[in-house]
């Protein structure tokens, strides 16, 4: 299977607005880590709060 063609150009900064524009992520202290095209790899760091 090939890659993906992203159909938006921008799509990385898009997605990245899109997932900045999401309190609970902020709060969480889930971070990006990896973005590519049909693809995203996300990070919680652990926190004893969320167990």
């Amino acid at each position: 299977m090939g890659a993906l063609e992203p159909k938006n150009p921008d799509y990385r900064a898009a997605a990245t607005a899109l997932f900045d524009g999401q309190p609970a992520m902020r709060t969480l202290g889930i971070a990006i880590v990896r973005l590519a095209p049909g693809e995203v790899e996300l990070a919680m760091p652990y926190s004893s709060a969320f167990t």
